[in-house]
């Protein structure tokens, strides 16, 4: 399965053009594969007992599964590896990319073969085989730096596990596994999920509205459905992506569903944060007002918007940390001590995670230093990225967000920090590759695993050999889909196939690189408006996480205020604020049971979404007629 998706979904998405894939913190294609299972493993128990799968067997798998999702897309893979021989493929005169930028590459970073380099973009010509020689160096040095980060992630979020238990964090993407995977109490061979006619219901109403796409695209004749418009509000926004002056309204079945299992304090403040923050915007554009300065790739809204999103992200992680501190000091004085401490039931001992972190944390930044990046600016850079990670991990487990990233990139933030004239034009190099790794998080192995620890201890499966299931189903990842983006650029030509990843993402990256080049960035300024704009979204985070904590009758909940800012809440918002209203009047005048009663109908309208997308990704690659499902 870890080889599934981290091949043949890559390939839907990149050549055919499908809509699910192995792209974000949802993991559509595990829920899909998952459901397959459940339904294989169903008349499996009634014919075969022997053979079906337990539980137990089900959480591994999918557990195995999400770890792999985490890696061929967004992770890393599809959008690392184009980005190598990219910056050769795509130098003109023009960029002037020949003296700016190739002199300061090490040469054990990516591919030095021209002609490897050409067909990787171009197509192989026949008769000749895939130029593995230039490509093994470059895979195994940057294999092993990602791997000491995934060693990284699985230790804090072993770390973190015990602590977010005891916080009662919900998990609402561990729900729909959840639900398929729980054993039913009768003798039935069937399903517990597929068995309720509330789910199928819900599972009916995407499932069979969404088909309108696909039976549109195979024939025209059949309109296709209208899920979403846009609203003007300010004429002539800048600085927000996709938003530009509008407002989006979409219709997401999947976000509505998920949306029914978070609290409601929790989905008001997605929503409504958005919508403050777009506001925002809006007026800082009508009055004139901007941060002057160079605007960093994947840096969301304005560049003042983006920086009091970071701030507020990096607040997060700081009072998370501080409030987990008595957890985590035990944890760490019992790696230096005989102390003993209660971590029988942990995927790895508090011992064994903190010398992970630091012998991982420890190849890390010297990988980083060998590759031009000055040690502390590593450093630096390596907190901020994990910044982001655990923070990204931390509005996942609590605010059920199935799309999400930060406002900045760790790059962008670093660079302003330390300025170019620390990192320097290797660093500064570097730093323009590392957007394969850091630069749109929208998916981490950190938060695959959290959620993976949490569906153990809800299911009571042992969790000491889920570290080496994880760790097999990373490896199996990271080979399966580097060998898949490689193999099919050479295949068909890398300028045929998708364009974000194949063209426009690296060059733009290396774009911004040339700019910082010619224009030095000077160092942080924390009076300067960069400053400000950090320092005002990490006391508004930090005033939100206080009277939250300390008022019980506190209504506004802090967890909006590190993503509203995001393109993915652009997309996600109105489908929370219908998940919202619904939750909010059935608990009004159904109470707690009706709501409990309706449960199979929402996990019904995320199950039937991405069946849907499924199927019809099916239909695609048996067809070739591209049909993209909305998620």
């Amino acid at each position: 399965m870890a080889f599934l998706i981290a091949s043949v979904f890559p390939y839907g998405v990149i050549v055919k053009g499908t809509s699910i894939g192995p792209t974000d913190f949802i993991t559509s294609e595990s829920l899909l594969l998952l459901f397959l299972l459940v339904v294989i493993n169903t008349p499996a128990r009634w014919v075969l007992p022997r053979f079906a799968l337990s539980p137990h067997e089900l959480v591994v798998i999918y557990v195995m599964m999400i770890a792999a999702s985490a890696i061929p897309i967004i992770g890393v893979t599809a959008q690392l590896i184009p980005f190598l021989p990219g910056v050769y493929y795509f130098a003109t005169p023009e960029n002037q990319w020949d003296e700016l930028i190739h002199p300061h590459i090490n040469s054990w970073l990516v591919p030095q073969d021209e002609l490897a380099i050409r067909y990787f973009f171009e197509g192989l010509p026949q008769g000749l085989s895939i130029p593995w020689n230039a490509w093994i160096t470059p895979l195994l040095m940057w294999g092993s730096f990602m791997l000491s980060l995934y060693l990284m992630m699985i230790a804090i979020a072993a770390l973190m596990h015990k602590r977010w238990q005891d916080e009662r964090l919900v998990y609402p993407l561990v729900q729909l596994p959840l639900e398929m995977i729980a054993e039913d109490d009768s003798d039935s061979p069937v399903n517990r999920c597929l068995k309720n006619p509330v789910l199928w219901l819900g599972f009916a109403i995407p499932f069979l509205m969404l088909s309108l796409y696909g039976l549109h695209a195979h024939f025209p004749a059949i309109p296709s459905p209208e899920l979403s418009t846009r609203i003007p509000l300010f004429y002539g926004m800048k600085g927000m992506g996709y938003a530009q002056d509008s407002v989006f309204v979409a219709l997401r079945f999947l976000i509505i569903g998920l949306t029914y299992f978070v609290s409601l304090e929790i989905s008001f403040s997605l929503w409504f944060f958005y919508l403050l923050f777009h506001l925002q915007a809006g007026l800082f554009t009508r009055i004139g007002f901007d941060v002057p300065g160079f605007q960093e790739l994947h840096s969301e809204g304005t560049i003042a918007s983006a920086h009091q999103g970071m701030g507020a992200l990096i607040a997060l992680v700081v009072i998370s940390l501080w409030t987990a501190r008595s957890h985590l000091w035990s944890a760490f004085r019992s790696a230096f001590s005989a102390q003993k401490v209660n971590d029988d039931e942990q995927m790895l001992s508090y011992r064994t995670c903190v010398w992970l972190l630091i012998a991982a944390a420890f190849y890390a930044v010297a990988w980083l230093n060998m590759a031009g990046v000055p040690i502390i600016v590593a450093i630096v850079l390596l907190g901020i990225a994990f910044s982001v990670f655990l923070g990204l991990t931390r509005v996942v487990a609590e605010g059920g967000i199935g799309y999400g990233r930060a406002t900045m990139t760790p790059m962008g933030f670093t660079v302003h920090v330390f300025g170019t004239a620390q990192i320097g034009p290797q660093g500064l190099t570097t730093f323009a590759f590392s957007h394969g790794w850091a630069g749109d998080i929208r998916t981490a192995v950190m938060t695959s695993t959290a959620n993976g620890l949490k569906l153990a201890t809800e299911t009571r499966t042992r969790q000491q050999p889920l570290f080496w299931v994880i760790l097999i189903a990373v490896i199996v990842s990271l080979v399966g889909s580097a060998y898949t983006i490689i193999a099919t650029a050479y295949a068909h030509g890398g300028i045929n196939l998708n364009w974000w990843f194949y063209g426009y993402f690296c060059q733009w990256a290396y774009e911004q690189l040339t700019i910082k080049q010619l224009n030095p960035i000077p160092d942080w300024n924390i009076l300067g408006p960069r400053g400000l704009f950090t320092g005002l979204g990490a006391s508004l985070m930090a005033l939100l996480m206080f009277l939250r904590h300390r008022f019980l009758s506190w209504p506004l909940h802090y967890i909006g205020v590190p993503i509203a800012g995001t393109y993915v809440m652009f997309f996600a918002w109105f489908s929370m604020f219908l998940g919202w209203l619904f939750k909010l009047i059935i608990l009004k005048y159904g109470g707690s049971n009706l709501y409990v009663r309706l449960r199979p109908f929402f996990l019904g309208l995320v199950l039937g979404n991405i069946v849907c997308a499924g199927f019809w990704m099916a239909v695609t690659l048996i067809t070739d007629v591209r049909t993209s499902i909305p998620l």
